[in-house]
């Protein structure tokens, strides 16, 4: 019989109820006698639940040690897996931008749309998933009440860190994966949640994934979903290197000039790329992403082709231990760069986004 995943709320008053629920739970299972035990519970360093039962000769057990309780509030969410098991989940960053200014390729560009449908999302993750740290980290200049995206994870007895990371002159030259980029270094190296998380799941705003648990690592330092790329077709040999051109930095800004200042044709120069990595989503080791993936953004060039996607894959195909995830994602909300919903939210949960999309931006 499989356990329920129990909800991602962190709150004392929500881990009692969590408590009380799996002490039901296998009152059920077992049939016979729950032996629990809370260690240190009031103690701002930890909480650890140990339960044991047994059922006829069949002696089991199971310990979880939650990470540091900062305030009122838990650091981590935890449920049971299929087949047994514990899954700890990493911080949750959400990226965030909700004035693009000239950045290019970009379809939704009004500001008020682009908080709603950041709001849509955001409200998603915190219904809709057992992450229990949220980093909300955003790289433009809106002002906004930041208190009000705090206030609203601590109504689900969750936590939110609100980031403002400085924006880049190069994002509108080179294209908003290199904005993307800067905001997850910036996370990186500001987030208190992320400072000692050894790995972090990843959300560009406006989206919400349904199928999030295929993200959830177990030995690989990475998990990612991978796809063809669009009309990627069979390159000349020229292009061949091109590609190869874009793989580097030097090459990138080299063929980035090229483009800009000589006017060189996109045939002539712009990438095509084989396959993408979707960077919507993934989850990844904090000192694998700095290892491997915190300079990809520096070769984008939206203008020719060369997106963080491509450059994310030919990055990662490199090393060893990305666990390739080659299903379609199960996507709901808005896309910034093509202006189209995938999936739409329920309304009512639009409704209240549009509320907090109001309260957030009033002066």
């Amino acid at each position: 019989m499989d356990l329920p995943a129990l909800p991602g709320s962190c709150g004392f008053a929500a881990l009692g109820r969590q408590v009380f629920a799996l002490v039901c739970h296998f009152q059920i299972l077992a049939g016979s006698g729950v032996h629990l035990f809370l260690l240190d519970l009031f103690f701002r360093r930890g909480v650890t639940a140990e339960c044991h039962f047994q059922a006829g000769h069949h002696v089991a057990g199971f310990r979880h040690q939650l990470s540091a309780v900062r305030g009122p509030l838990g650091a981590c969410a935890w449920f049971f897996k299929k087949g047994g098991g514990f899954l700890s989940l990493p911080p949750l960053l959400i990226t965030a931008a909700f004035d693009v200014g000239e950045t290019p390729h970009v379809k939704l560009r009004d500001t008020h749309q682009r908080v709603l449908h950041h709001m849509e999302g955001l409200l998603a993750w915190l219904e809709s998933s057992e992450f229990c740290q949220i980093i909300f980290a955003k790289n433009c200049g809106t002002k906004i009440q930041e208190r009000v995206l705090s206030d609203t994870a601590a109504a689900f007895g969750k936590e939110l860190e609100f980031l403002k990371i400085p924006s880049s002159k190069f994002t509108a030259r080179q294209g908003k994966g290199f904005g993307e980029g800067e905001i997850v270094g910036g996370a990186l190296e500001r987030s208190r949640f992320l400072e000692k998380a050894p790995c972090f799941a990843k959300s560009t705003g406006k989206l919400f994934l349904k199928n999030h648990e295929l993200l959830l690592p177990e030995k690989s330092r990475a998990r990612c979903f991978r796809c063809a790329a669009p009309n990627r077709g069979n390159p000349s040999a020229w292009h061949r290197l091109v590609n190869k051109l874009h793989q580097s930095e030097a090459g990138s800004r080299c063929l980035a000039d090229m483009h800009r200042l000589l006017r060189v044709p996109w045939f002539f120069i712009g990438a095509r790329p084989q396959f993408w990595v979707d960077t919507r989503f993934y989850v990844c080791g904090r000192d694998f992403y700095l290892a491997n993936l915190s300079r990809s953004h520096r070769r984008v060039q939206d203008r020719l082709g060369y997106s963080l996607e491509a450059a994310f894959y030919d990055d990662l195909q490199r090393v060893e231990g990305v666990g390739w995830i080659d299903k379609m994602p199960l996507v709901y909300g808005t896309s910034g760069t093509l202006g189209t919903t995938a999936a739409p939210f329920a309304e009512p949960l639009r409704s209240r986004a549009a509320a907090l999309a109001a309260e957030l931006l009033s002066s």
